[in-house]
Protein backbone atom coordinates (compact mmCIF):
# COMPACT_ATOMS: atom_id res chain seq x y z
CA UNK A 1 0.00 0.00 0.00
CA UNK A 2 0.91 3.53 -1.02
CA UNK A 3 -0.31 6.56 0.83
CA UNK A 4 0.94 9.71 -0.01
CA UNK A 5 -2.69 11.47 1.17
CA UNK A 6 -2.88 15.41 1.78
CA UNK A 7 1.04 15.75 0.65
CA UNK A 8 0.66 19.04 -1.23
CA UNK A 9 2.42 17.39 -4.33
CA UNK A 10 2.57 18.56 -7.51
CA UNK A 11 4.14 17.04 -10.91
CA UNK A 12 7.10 16.35 -10.19
CA UNK A 13 6.89 14.78 -7.30
CA UNK A 14 4.05 12.78 -8.36
CA UNK A 15 5.77 11.95 -11.56
CA UNK A 16 8.75 10.41 -9.31
CA UNK A 17 6.24 8.29 -7.20
CA UNK A 18 4.86 6.66 -10.00
CA UNK A 19 7.82 5.87 -11.92
CA UNK A 20 8.82 3.70 -8.53
CA UNK A 21 5.40 2.38 -8.68
CA UNK A 22 6.05 1.22 -12.12
CA UNK A 23 9.33 -0.05 -11.45
CA UNK A 24 8.84 -2.45 -8.15
CA UNK A 25 5.33 -3.14 -8.90
CA UNK A 26 4.28 -4.32 -5.59
CA UNK A 27 1.78 -1.39 -4.71
CA UNK A 28 -1.82 -2.71 -4.75
CA UNK A 29 -3.53 0.18 -2.94
CA UNK A 30 -2.54 3.61 -4.06
CA UNK A 31 -3.87 6.95 -2.31
CA UNK A 32 -3.11 9.94 -3.27
CA UNK A 33 -6.56 11.61 -2.61
CA UNK A 34 -6.41 15.68 -0.80
CA UNK A 35 -3.31 16.94 -3.86
CA UNK A 36 -5.32 19.25 -5.51
CA UNK A 37 -1.76 20.57 -6.83
CA UNK A 38 -1.39 17.75 -9.30
CA UNK A 39 -1.98 19.20 -12.51
CA UNK A 40 -2.41 17.80 -16.24
CA UNK A 41 1.04 16.30 -16.90
CA UNK A 42 1.00 14.71 -13.40
CA UNK A 43 -2.20 13.20 -14.16
CA UNK A 44 -1.30 12.29 -17.48
CA UNK A 45 1.49 9.72 -16.36
CA UNK A 46 -0.16 8.47 -13.51
CA UNK A 47 -3.12 7.56 -16.45
CA UNK A 48 -0.26 5.95 -18.03
CA UNK A 49 0.76 3.63 -14.99
CA UNK A 50 -2.95 2.61 -14.70
CA UNK A 51 -2.95 1.64 -18.21
CA UNK A 52 0.34 -0.55 -17.93
CA UNK A 53 0.36 -1.72 -14.48
CA UNK A 54 -1.85 -4.60 -14.37
CA UNK A 55 -1.25 -5.13 -10.41
CA UNK A 56 -3.29 -2.01 -9.17
CA UNK A 57 -6.69 -2.64 -7.12
CA UNK A 58 -7.61 0.32 -5.31
CA UNK A 59 -6.84 3.75 -6.10
CA UNK A 60 -8.14 6.79 -4.10
CA UNK A 61 -8.28 10.15 -6.27
CA UNK A 62 -10.43 12.18 -3.46
CA UNK A 63 -10.32 15.86 -3.62
CA UNK A 64 -8.32 16.24 -6.25
CA UNK A 65 -8.48 18.87 -9.38
CA UNK A 66 -9.24 17.09 -12.72
CA UNK A 67 -10.13 19.05 -16.15
CA UNK A 68 -11.08 17.42 -19.40
CA UNK A 69 -7.26 16.33 -21.07
CA UNK A 70 -6.85 14.76 -17.72
CA UNK A 71 -10.71 13.20 -17.59
CA UNK A 72 -9.92 12.06 -20.75
CA UNK A 73 -6.85 10.03 -20.20
CA UNK A 74 -8.04 8.93 -17.34
CA UNK A 75 -10.61 7.66 -19.10
CA UNK A 76 -9.14 5.47 -21.49
CA UNK A 77 -6.82 4.43 -18.93
CA UNK A 78 -10.01 2.68 -17.13
CA UNK A 79 -11.33 1.47 -20.05
CA UNK A 80 -8.02 -0.72 -20.41
CA UNK A 81 -7.59 -1.89 -17.32
CA UNK A 82 -8.28 -5.41 -16.19
CA UNK A 83 -7.46 -5.40 -12.36
CA UNK A 84 -8.73 -1.96 -10.77
CA UNK A 85 -11.36 -2.89 -7.94
CA UNK A 86 -12.23 -0.07 -6.24
CA UNK A 87 -12.07 3.30 -7.22
CA UNK A 88 -12.86 6.60 -5.04
CA UNK A 89 -13.71 9.70 -6.79
CA UNK A 90 -15.32 11.23 -4.00
CA UNK A 91 -15.19 15.85 -4.27
CA UNK A 92 -13.32 16.19 -7.64
CA UNK A 93 -16.38 18.17 -8.92
CA UNK A 94 -17.29 15.50 -11.72
CA UNK A 95 -20.43 17.01 -13.31
CA UNK A 96 -21.48 17.34 -16.47
CA UNK A 97 -19.11 16.94 -19.18
CA UNK A 98 -16.45 15.30 -17.23
CA UNK A 99 -18.66 12.89 -15.84
CA UNK A 100 -19.68 11.71 -19.15
CA UNK A 101 -16.18 11.29 -20.17
CA UNK A 102 -15.37 9.26 -16.83
CA UNK A 103 -18.48 7.23 -17.45
CA UNK A 104 -17.36 6.62 -20.90
CA UNK A 105 -14.51 4.74 -19.59
CA UNK A 106 -16.37 3.29 -16.96
CA UNK A 107 -19.12 1.75 -19.46
CA UNK A 108 -16.87 -0.76 -20.79
CA UNK A 109 -14.28 -1.57 -17.92
CA UNK A 110 -14.67 -5.12 -16.48
CA UNK A 111 -13.26 -5.33 -13.67
CA UNK A 112 -14.41 -2.37 -11.33
CA UNK A 113 -16.90 -3.30 -8.57
CA UNK A 114 -17.13 -0.55 -6.60
CA UNK A 115 -17.58 3.06 -7.46
CA UNK A 116 -17.67 6.10 -4.78
CA UNK A 117 -18.81 9.32 -6.29
CA UNK A 118 -20.15 11.22 -3.39
CA UNK A 119 -19.86 15.10 -3.35
CA UNK A 120 -19.74 16.28 -7.27
CA UNK A 121 -22.50 18.09 -7.33
CA UNK A 122 -24.35 15.60 -9.31
CA UNK A 123 -27.93 17.11 -10.55
CA UNK A 124 -30.85 15.09 -12.20
CA UNK A 125 -28.96 15.27 -15.62
CA UNK A 126 -26.15 13.23 -14.52
CA UNK A 127 -28.17 10.73 -13.09
CA UNK A 128 -28.93 10.27 -16.96
CA UNK A 129 -25.51 9.84 -17.82
CA UNK A 130 -25.37 7.15 -15.02
CA UNK A 131 -27.82 5.32 -15.87
CA UNK A 132 -26.40 4.71 -19.36
CA UNK A 133 -23.30 3.52 -17.85
CA UNK A 134 -25.26 0.76 -15.66
CA UNK A 135 -27.35 0.09 -18.66
CA UNK A 136 -23.76 -1.35 -20.28
CA UNK A 137 -21.79 -2.44 -17.12
CA UNK A 138 -22.37 -5.83 -15.79
CA UNK A 139 -19.75 -5.93 -13.17
CA UNK A 140 -20.26 -2.90 -10.76
CA UNK A 141 -21.74 -4.14 -7.63
CA UNK A 142 -21.49 -0.51 -5.69
CA UNK A 143 -22.84 2.78 -6.16
CA UNK A 144 -22.10 5.54 -4.25
CA UNK A 145 -23.51 8.70 -4.66
CA UNK A 146 -24.14 10.62 -1.55
CA UNK A 147 -24.39 14.18 -0.62
CA UNK A 148 -25.25 15.37 -4.31
CA UNK A 149 -28.56 16.83 -5.53
CA UNK A 150 -30.21 14.19 -7.69
CA UNK A 151 -33.42 14.69 -6.28
CA UNK A 152 -36.38 12.74 -7.21
CA UNK A 153 -35.92 12.34 -11.43
CA UNK A 154 -32.70 11.56 -10.52
CA UNK A 155 -33.67 8.77 -8.75
CA UNK A 156 -35.86 7.90 -11.39
CA UNK A 157 -33.39 7.75 -14.18
CA UNK A 158 -31.15 5.89 -11.88
CA UNK A 159 -33.79 3.45 -11.11
CA UNK A 160 -34.25 2.93 -15.05
CA UNK A 161 -30.64 2.33 -15.76
CA UNK A 162 -31.00 -0.60 -12.65
CA UNK A 163 -34.18 -1.95 -13.79
CA UNK A 164 -32.17 -2.64 -17.27
CA UNK A 165 -29.63 -4.98 -15.72
CA UNK A 166 -29.63 -8.66 -16.01
CA UNK A 167 -29.00 -11.23 -13.17
CA UNK A 168 -25.67 -9.31 -12.01
CA UNK A 169 -25.94 -6.04 -10.76
CA UNK A 170 -25.80 -3.52 -8.08
CA UNK A 171 -26.13 -4.66 -4.91
CA UNK A 172 -25.55 -1.49 -2.96
CA UNK A 173 -26.97 1.51 -3.78
CA UNK A 174 -26.54 4.29 -1.58
CA UNK A 175 -28.54 7.77 -2.11
CA UNK A 176 -27.81 9.29 1.15
CA UNK A 177 -28.42 13.11 1.59
CA UNK A 178 -29.78 13.54 -2.14
CA UNK A 179 -32.86 15.67 -1.77
CA UNK A 180 -35.10 12.83 -2.35
CA UNK A 181 -38.85 13.40 -1.49
CA UNK A 182 -41.88 11.20 -1.59
CA UNK A 183 -42.06 11.19 -5.18
CA UNK A 184 -38.97 9.27 -5.67
CA UNK A 185 -40.10 6.41 -3.40
CA UNK A 186 -42.60 5.38 -6.38
CA UNK A 187 -39.61 4.25 -9.26
CA UNK A 188 -37.88 3.08 -6.10
CA UNK A 189 -40.22 0.49 -5.49
CA UNK A 190 -40.66 -0.43 -8.47
CA UNK A 191 -37.52 -1.21 -8.97
CA UNK A 192 -37.25 -2.95 -5.33
CA UNK A 193 -40.49 -5.03 -7.02
CA UNK A 194 -38.86 -6.64 -10.36
CA UNK A 195 -35.01 -6.73 -9.92
CA UNK A 196 -34.00 -9.13 -6.88
CA UNK A 197 -30.09 -7.66 -7.16
CA UNK A 198 -30.28 -5.01 -4.33
CA UNK A 199 -29.31 -6.17 -0.76
CA UNK A 200 -28.07 -2.82 1.01
CA UNK A 201 -30.41 0.25 0.18
CA UNK A 202 -29.38 3.39 1.95
CA UNK A 203 -31.94 6.39 1.35
CA UNK A 204 -31.14 8.30 4.94
CA UNK A 205 -31.03 12.13 5.51
CA UNK A 206 -33.81 12.74 2.53
CA UNK A 207 -37.32 13.98 3.03
CA UNK A 208 -39.62 10.66 2.18
CA UNK A 209 -42.01 11.31 5.14
CA UNK A 210 -44.49 8.64 6.08
CA UNK A 211 -45.90 8.67 2.62
CA UNK A 212 -42.81 8.11 1.12
CA UNK A 213 -42.34 4.97 3.14
CA UNK A 214 -45.90 4.07 2.51
CA UNK A 215 -44.84 4.18 -1.41
CA UNK A 216 -41.85 2.06 -0.68
CA UNK A 217 -43.72 -0.43 1.23
CA UNK A 218 -45.19 -1.64 -1.88
CA UNK A 219 -42.08 -2.42 -3.31
CA UNK A 220 -41.04 -3.93 -0.26
CA UNK A 221 -43.31 -6.80 0.03
CA UNK A 222 -42.36 -7.76 -3.32
CA UNK A 223 -38.71 -7.97 -2.72
CA UNK A 224 -36.62 -10.86 -1.72
CA UNK A 225 -33.07 -10.31 -1.96
CA UNK A 226 -32.64 -6.83 0.35
CA UNK A 227 -30.83 -7.56 3.77
CA UNK A 228 -29.95 -3.73 5.29
CA UNK A 229 -32.38 -0.45 4.70
CA UNK A 230 -31.06 2.92 5.78
CA UNK A 231 -33.57 5.20 6.63
CA UNK A 232 -31.82 7.38 9.40
CA UNK A 233 -33.38 11.03 9.69
CA UNK A 234 -36.29 10.64 6.85
CA UNK A 235 -39.20 12.14 8.51
CA UNK A 236 -40.62 9.24 9.79
CA UNK A 237 -43.08 8.96 12.97
CA UNK A 238 -45.52 6.60 14.50
CA UNK A 239 -47.77 5.92 11.06
CA UNK A 240 -44.66 5.29 8.84
CA UNK A 241 -43.13 2.84 11.57
CA UNK A 242 -46.65 0.78 11.35
CA UNK A 243 -46.36 0.62 7.28
CA UNK A 244 -42.45 -0.45 7.67
CA UNK A 245 -43.07 -2.98 10.16
CA UNK A 246 -46.32 -4.32 8.09
CA UNK A 247 -43.02 -4.89 5.74
CA UNK A 248 -40.68 -6.04 9.01
CA UNK A 249 -43.31 -9.36 9.94
CA UNK A 250 -43.61 -10.18 6.26
CA UNK A 251 -40.03 -10.24 5.01
CA UNK A 252 -37.89 -13.57 5.72
CA UNK A 253 -34.35 -12.17 3.98
CA UNK A 254 -33.87 -8.74 6.31
CA UNK A 255 -31.31 -8.53 8.68
CA UNK A 256 -30.32 -4.62 9.94
CA UNK A 257 -33.44 -2.09 10.02
CA UNK A 258 -31.50 1.80 10.73
CA UNK A 259 -34.17 4.00 12.49
CA UNK A 260 -32.27 6.92 14.41
CA UNK A 261 -33.43 10.29 13.87
CA UNK A 262 -36.78 9.79 13.67
CA UNK A 263 -39.89 10.54 16.14
CA UNK A 264 -41.11 6.76 16.24
CA UNK A 265 -43.70 7.20 19.69
CA UNK A 266 -44.75 4.87 21.39
CA UNK A 267 -47.10 3.48 18.56
CA UNK A 268 -44.32 2.96 15.91
CA UNK A 269 -42.02 1.06 18.84
CA UNK A 270 -45.96 -0.98 19.78
CA UNK A 271 -45.56 -2.02 16.14
CA UNK A 272 -41.73 -2.88 15.84
CA UNK A 273 -42.08 -5.20 19.20
CA UNK A 274 -44.75 -7.20 17.53
CA UNK A 275 -42.95 -7.28 14.21
CA UNK A 276 -39.76 -8.21 15.24
CA UNK A 277 -41.87 -11.27 17.86
CA UNK A 278 -43.12 -12.85 14.91
CA UNK A 279 -39.98 -12.17 12.42
CA UNK A 280 -36.89 -14.55 12.96
CA UNK A 281 -34.48 -12.85 10.78
CA UNK A 282 -33.93 -9.56 12.01
CA UNK A 283 -30.65 -9.46 14.26
CA UNK A 284 -30.61 -5.42 14.39
CA UNK A 285 -32.80 -2.51 14.68
CA UNK A 286 -30.96 0.87 15.22
CA UNK A 287 -32.63 3.32 17.74
CA UNK A 288 -31.82 6.23 19.26
CA UNK A 289 -30.64 6.39 22.51
CA UNK A 290 -32.46 8.47 23.95
CA UNK A 291 -35.97 8.51 22.35
CA UNK A 292 -37.97 11.46 22.59
CA UNK A 293 -39.91 10.95 25.80
CA UNK A 294 -43.96 11.23 25.40
CA UNK A 295 -45.40 12.72 28.88
CA UNK A 296 -46.72 9.58 30.48
CA UNK A 297 -45.27 6.95 28.50
CA UNK A 298 -41.78 6.79 29.85
CA UNK A 299 -42.14 3.47 31.37
CA UNK A 300 -43.82 1.73 28.40
CA UNK A 301 -41.06 3.26 25.98
CA UNK A 302 -38.51 1.70 28.46
CA UNK A 303 -40.27 -1.42 28.55
CA UNK A 304 -40.75 -1.55 24.66
CA UNK A 305 -37.01 -1.19 23.67
CA UNK A 306 -36.11 -4.18 26.44
CA UNK A 307 -38.64 -6.54 24.11
CA UNK A 308 -37.74 -5.46 21.11
CA UNK A 309 -33.85 -6.28 22.45
CA UNK A 310 -34.74 -9.57 23.41
CA UNK A 311 -36.39 -10.37 20.33
CA UNK A 312 -33.49 -9.49 18.28
CA UNK A 313 -31.04 -11.70 21.10
CA UNK A 314 -33.11 -14.20 20.43
CA UNK A 315 -32.98 -13.95 16.99
CA UNK A 316 -29.14 -13.83 16.44
CA UNK A 317 -28.96 -17.55 18.71
CA UNK A 318 -31.94 -18.83 15.94
CA UNK A 319 -29.50 -17.58 12.77
CA UNK A 320 -26.50 -18.97 14.79
CA UNK A 321 -28.37 -23.01 15.31
CA UNK A 322 -29.65 -22.15 11.37
CA UNK A 323 -25.96 -21.57 10.36
CA UNK A 324 -24.14 -24.92 12.13
CA UNK A 325 -27.23 -26.95 11.17
CA UNK A 326 -26.80 -26.08 7.31
CA UNK A 327 -23.02 -26.41 7.68
CA UNK A 328 -23.39 -30.02 8.91
CA UNK A 329 -26.01 -30.65 6.23
CA UNK A 330 -23.20 -29.64 4.27
CA UNK A 331 -20.85 -31.94 5.86
CA UNK A 332 -23.30 -34.74 5.45
CA UNK A 333 -23.89 -34.06 1.77
CA UNK A 334 -19.86 -34.36 1.03
CA UNK A 335 -19.41 -37.65 3.20
CA UNK A 336 -22.07 -39.19 1.83
CA UNK A 337 -21.05 -38.18 -1.74
CA UNK A 338 -17.44 -39.86 -1.04
CA UNK A 339 -19.26 -42.72 0.37
CA UNK A 340 -21.35 -43.17 -3.18
CA UNK A 341 -18.24 -42.70 -5.21
CA UNK A 342 -15.98 -45.03 -3.41
CA UNK A 343 -18.67 -47.30 -3.51
CA UNK A 344 -19.03 -47.40 -7.19
CA UNK A 345 -15.36 -47.40 -8.31
CA UNK A 346 -15.71 -50.72 -5.53
CA UNK A 347 -18.35 -52.34 -7.82
CA UNK A 348 -16.51 -51.91 -11.13
CA UNK A 349 -16.35 -55.09 -12.99
CA UNK A 350 -12.63 -56.69 -13.31
CA UNK A 351 -13.09 -60.49 -14.30
CA UNK A 352 -16.23 -60.40 -17.00
CA UNK A 353 -15.77 -57.59 -19.97
CA UNK A 354 -18.23 -57.84 -22.43
CA UNK A 355 -17.10 -56.76 -26.02
CA UNK A 356 -18.61 -55.44 -29.59
CA UNK A 357 -15.77 -55.30 -31.92
CA UNK A 358 -15.62 -55.38 -35.53
CA UNK A 359 -13.20 -57.39 -37.77
CA UNK A 360 -12.80 -55.94 -41.51
CA UNK A 361 -16.54 -54.38 -40.64
CA UNK A 362 -18.11 -57.05 -39.77
CA UNK A 363 -19.56 -57.10 -36.06
CA UNK A 364 -18.56 -59.64 -33.66
CA UNK A 365 -20.74 -59.94 -30.35
CA UNK A 366 -19.56 -62.26 -28.09
CA UNK A 367 -18.95 -62.50 -24.38
CA UNK A 368 -15.38 -62.88 -23.08
CA UNK A 369 -15.49 -64.66 -19.79
CA UNK A 370 -11.84 -63.19 -18.61
CA UNK A 371 -9.25 -60.42 -19.66
CA UNK A 372 -6.68 -62.49 -20.76
CA UNK A 373 -8.78 -64.51 -23.44
CA UNK A 374 -9.73 -61.04 -25.51
CA UNK A 375 -7.34 -61.33 -27.90
CA UNK A 376 -6.89 -64.89 -28.32
CA UNK A 377 -10.70 -64.40 -29.38
CA UNK A 378 -10.31 -61.64 -31.21
CA UNK A 379 -7.93 -63.79 -33.60
CA UNK A 380 -9.59 -66.93 -34.01
CA UNK A 381 -12.94 -64.62 -35.57
CA UNK A 382 -10.27 -62.97 -37.95
CA UNK A 383 -9.03 -66.11 -38.85
CA UNK A 384 -12.13 -67.79 -39.35
CA UNK A 385 -13.71 -64.76 -41.83
CA UNK A 386 -10.22 -65.03 -43.33
CA UNK A 387 -10.56 -68.56 -44.10
CA UNK A 388 -14.15 -68.27 -45.51
CA UNK A 389 -14.10 -65.23 -47.54
CA UNK A 390 -12.92 -65.05 -51.76
CA UNK A 391 -11.65 -62.31 -53.15
CA UNK A 392 -14.04 -60.08 -55.21
CA UNK A 393 -11.84 -59.92 -57.95
CA UNK A 394 -11.70 -63.68 -58.41
CA UNK A 395 -14.93 -64.41 -58.54
CA UNK A 396 -18.57 -62.89 -59.26
CA UNK A 397 -20.19 -65.24 -56.37
CA UNK A 398 -20.04 -64.13 -52.64
CA UNK A 399 -19.21 -66.93 -50.16
CA UNK A 400 -20.56 -66.42 -47.02
CA UNK A 401 -18.71 -67.38 -44.35
CA UNK A 402 -19.64 -70.91 -42.01
CA UNK A 403 -20.65 -70.95 -38.38
CA UNK A 404 -20.61 -73.72 -36.14
CA UNK A 405 -23.93 -74.22 -34.97
CA UNK A 406 -22.51 -75.53 -31.19
CA UNK A 407 -20.83 -71.85 -30.61
CA UNK A 408 -23.64 -69.90 -31.45
CA UNK A 409 -25.55 -72.23 -29.39
CA UNK A 410 -22.89 -71.55 -26.73
CA UNK A 411 -22.87 -68.26 -27.03
CA UNK A 412 -26.85 -67.87 -26.83
CA UNK A 413 -26.67 -69.78 -23.39
CA UNK A 414 -23.81 -67.29 -22.32
CA UNK A 415 -26.13 -64.46 -23.12
CA UNK A 416 -29.36 -65.49 -21.49
CA UNK A 417 -26.91 -66.81 -18.29
CA UNK A 418 -25.79 -63.61 -18.03
CA UNK A 419 -29.33 -62.03 -18.72
CA UNK A 420 -30.39 -63.80 -15.84
CA UNK A 421 -32.03 -66.58 -16.75
CA UNK A 422 -31.70 -70.44 -14.84
CA UNK A 423 -30.89 -73.35 -16.72
CA UNK A 424 -31.62 -76.97 -14.65
CA UNK A 425 -28.30 -78.70 -14.13
CA UNK A 426 -30.12 -82.29 -15.40
CA UNK A 427 -30.85 -81.07 -18.77
CA UNK A 428 -27.67 -80.02 -19.42
CA UNK A 429 -26.13 -83.05 -18.22
CA UNK A 430 -29.02 -85.26 -20.11
CA UNK A 431 -27.88 -83.45 -23.17
CA UNK A 432 -24.17 -83.96 -22.71
CA UNK A 433 -24.78 -87.82 -22.17
CA UNK A 434 -26.37 -89.81 -25.01
CA UNK A 435 -28.98 -92.29 -24.64
CA UNK A 436 -28.00 -96.21 -24.56
CA UNK A 437 -30.66 -97.27 -27.22
CA UNK A 438 -29.42 -94.23 -29.69
CA UNK A 439 -25.69 -95.47 -29.43
CA UNK A 440 -26.83 -99.41 -30.26
CA UNK A 441 -28.64 -98.07 -33.43
CA UNK A 442 -26.06 -95.96 -34.44
CA UNK A 443 -23.30 -99.07 -34.06
CA UNK A 444 -26.24 -101.33 -36.31
CA UNK A 445 -25.91 -99.20 -39.26
CA UNK A 446 -22.34 -98.93 -39.25
CA UNK A 447 -22.02 -102.45 -39.44
CA UNK A 448 -24.48 -102.96 -41.81
CA UNK A 449 -22.69 -100.26 -43.74
CA UNK A 450 -19.24 -101.86 -43.47
CA UNK A 451 -20.66 -105.20 -44.76
CA UNK A 452 -22.15 -103.60 -48.16
CA UNK A 453 -19.80 -104.91 -50.90
CA UNK A 454 -18.12 -102.56 -52.72
CA UNK A 455 -19.37 -102.06 -56.76
CA UNK A 456 -16.75 -101.88 -59.28
CA UNK A 457 -18.62 -101.59 -62.57
CA UNK A 458 -20.30 -98.11 -62.86
CA UNK A 459 -23.00 -99.69 -65.53
CA UNK A 460 -24.30 -102.32 -62.99
CA UNK A 461 -24.46 -99.12 -60.45
CA UNK A 462 -26.64 -97.29 -62.77
CA UNK A 463 -29.19 -100.66 -63.27
CA UNK A 464 -29.53 -100.64 -60.00
CA UNK A 465 -29.97 -97.17 -59.53
CA UNK A 466 -32.88 -97.07 -61.87
CA UNK A 467 -34.28 -100.44 -61.12
CA UNK A 468 -34.32 -98.37 -56.88
CA UNK A 469 -35.79 -95.66 -58.79
CA UNK A 470 -38.45 -97.49 -60.47
CA UNK A 471 -39.43 -99.56 -57.64
CA UNK A 472 -40.22 -96.24 -55.35
CA UNK A 473 -41.97 -94.04 -57.81
CA UNK A 474 -43.55 -96.97 -60.38
CA UNK A 475 -41.59 -94.93 -63.11
CA UNK A 476 -38.37 -96.10 -65.55
CA UNK A 477 -36.04 -93.77 -66.19
CA UNK A 478 -33.80 -93.86 -68.98
CA UNK A 479 -30.07 -92.94 -68.15
CA UNK A 480 -29.31 -93.49 -71.73
CA UNK A 481 -31.15 -89.87 -72.69
CA UNK A 482 -28.80 -88.02 -69.76
CA UNK A 483 -26.26 -86.10 -71.85
CA UNK A 484 -21.96 -88.08 -71.88
CA UNK A 485 -19.25 -86.75 -70.14
CA UNK A 486 -18.03 -84.63 -73.23
CA UNK A 487 -21.47 -83.10 -73.83
CA UNK A 488 -21.51 -81.80 -70.61
CA UNK A 489 -17.92 -80.09 -70.81
CA UNK A 490 -18.68 -78.17 -74.09
CA UNK A 491 -21.90 -76.69 -72.47
CA UNK A 492 -19.82 -75.55 -69.54
CA UNK A 493 -17.30 -74.48 -72.27
CA UNK A 494 -19.49 -72.57 -74.82
CA UNK A 495 -22.67 -72.41 -73.96
CA UNK A 496 -22.04 -71.37 -70.17
CA UNK A 497 -19.76 -68.29 -71.52
CA UNK A 498 -22.58 -66.79 -73.98
CA UNK A 499 -24.75 -67.50 -71.02
CA UNK A 500 -22.70 -64.95 -68.70
CA UNK A 501 -21.97 -62.55 -71.87
CA UNK A 502 -25.74 -62.01 -72.29
CA UNK A 503 -26.55 -61.62 -68.79
CA UNK A 504 -23.80 -58.96 -68.24
CA UNK A 505 -25.12 -57.08 -71.52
Amino acid sequence: MLDVENTNLEDEGAIAIIEMIEFYQSALHICIGYNPRIKTRGWQIFSQMVRKAQFVEFIDLRHCCFNDPCTAVMARSLKLNTTLRILHLEGDNLSGKLLLILCTGIKFNQSISELFLGDNFLVPSDASTLSAMLKSNTTLQLLDVRNNMLQDQGVLHLCDGLTQQKSSGVRTLVLWNNQITRHGMIPMANLLAITQNIQTLNIGHNRLGNDGIRNLQIGLLKNRSLLRLGLLNTKITAEGAVALAEYVADTRTLLRVDLRENDLFVGGLMALTLAVKINETVVRIDLDKDLKKEQGMEGTQTSLLVDIYQYLERNKKLGIEREELRRKELEQQNTAHDVTSNENVDDLPTDDVRTHETIDGTPCDHVILGNDNTEKSCEEDERKYSENTVDDRSSRFIVSPVRDDTDILCSEINEETDEGFNIDDNLLTEAAEPKVDTISETNQILNEADNVEEISDPEEFDKELDELLANVSGVKIDLSDLPKQDETEEFWNKDMKELLESTAS
